[in-house]
């Protein structure tokens, strides 16, 4: 399926752009929706992604995305199964807000992760790249025209291993997708079977949700961030285990990892603790390691966590941009580069850590969120996770740039 250009949509994005006001903090993921989501302009001699897309995949993978039969025949619903240690707002919650942005607290000795499933809406209507929602906050979401988390079911640990072990399907692989700053867990589910369904991933997908503060020009929070960072190492802390369990717990062939900005530093604490943790068969079960924008200090990447991930994993894709301007407000808070960016990337010492620049990648704004938005970015996820192969090998996606590194 190709794209089809729509040209009331191009024609409504100018009209849609407002400056930001001048000194206005950068929020580190998307605009708030009550904004129509908006493109940064195409290069004159844009890359086909579509096509690539549509080339790429096989016939069979791309039916996939039909409805089953019986169901609403104006979207299909992906099964996405979740870890996570956010507080718990209970179960007469709406799916919506079941899950908060604090920290769940367990009984002493008890672990704060909980499972479950998501059954999220993806109309048939969807193009690859959008994450589609209501134009405006009073409009209602309607999961024919939207992507919408739909129902929550909360599992217990042996039930969510054994509901994960059937979804593995013939393929036997997972992928799991650890969200970054400012993301709460409906949109983490969304984002997730957007993932999904874009990726033609026939396997199981799970989310792990870690516990993060909204903030927006209309919500502001000056300590939002900060407070962030040290949920992120009481999580690295969970999501550790809870790698670990999907990898031992389940017959998975290949148990695959998608990273954005903040969560970067889940995932790569979580390797580098395994390293001694898991045997060699287990450690075979990683496969794909995908870093997006990620919000780690440049130095202490390239000296000390890059060498040691290869000790687990034989590859990692590590994509970086200079128009990343969430990573860009990181960079100036903490007064040091941020691996995430394009200049600080390209002297990885590591080969095995292939570095892509996703600089020209068609996305928003704040060029932050390129890892589910942009096409060119999805179709080489697409090849790397689906045939394994390297960015030497991803000629339909990636050009080569002075054997250094690699371009979309």
């Amino acid at each position: 399926r190709k794209r089809q250009p729509d040209a009331s949509r191009d024609a409504g994005a100018d009209t849609a752009r407002r400056p930001t006001p001048p000194g206005a903090p950068v929020p580190m993921e998307a605009p708030s929706r009550a904004e129509p989501r908006r493109r940064a302009s195409r290069s004159p001699d844009p890359m086909p992604e579509a096509e690539v897309l549509e080339e790429s995949m096989p016939d069979d993978d791309i039916a996939m995305s039909a409805p089953a039969a019986g169901a609403d025949p104006n979207f299909t619903t992906v099964t996405v199964h979740y870890g996570t240690d956010r507080n718990d707002n209970g179960a007469s919650a709406a799916p919506n807000v079941r899950f908060g942005d604090d920290r769940f607290v367990a009984l002493p000795g008890a672990s704060p992760v909980q499972y479950g499933t998501c059954d999220v809406s993806i109309p048939i209507s969807h193009q690859v790249g959008e994450l589609e929602d209501p134009d405006w906050p009073w409009q209602a979401e309607d999961p024919r025209e939207h992507v919408v988390l739909m129902r929550i079911n909360a599992l217990d640990g042996d039930a969510f291993f054994q509901s994960l072990g059937s979804a593995l399907g013939d393929a036997r692989h997972t992928f799991i997708f650890v969200h970054g700053f400012n993301v709460s867990f409906k949109d983490a589910a969304r984002r997730t079977a957007q993932i999904r369904h874009d990726l033609r991933f026939k396997g199981a997908c799970i989310m792990y949700s870690w516990p993060t503060e909204q903030v927006s020009f209309l919500n502001p929070d000056a300590t939002a961030y900060t407070e962030a960072e040290n949920n992120s190492i009481w999580s690295s802390f969970h999501f550790t285990d809870f790698l670990r369990d999907v990898i031992r717990r389940t017959d998975a062939e290949k148990v695959h990892l998608v990273a954005h900005s903040m969560g970067n530093r889940l995932v790569t604490e979580a390797l580098l603790e395994l390293r001694t943790q898991l045997l060699p068969e287990e450690r075979a079960k990683i496969g794909e390691v995908v870093l997006t924008a990620a919000d780690i200090d440049a130095g202490t990447f390239r000296d000390h966590i890059a060498p040691r991930l290869t000790e687990i994993v034989p590859r990692v894709s590590l994509y970086a941009s200079d128009q990343d301007q969430a990573l860009g407000f990181s960079e100036s808070l903490h007064r040091l580069p941020r691996i995430g960016r394009t200049n600080a990337a390209l002297s990885m010492p590591v080969a095995a850590v292939e570095v892509v620049d996703a600089t020209a990648a068609d996305t928003d704004y704040f060029g932050h969120d390129y890892y589910g938005t942009a096409e060119a970015i999805i179709a080489d996820i697409y090849l790397s996770i689906h045939g394994g192969l390297s960015a030497g090998e991803r000629a339909a996606t990636l050009q080569s740039v002075e054997g250094s590194h690699w371009r979309v």
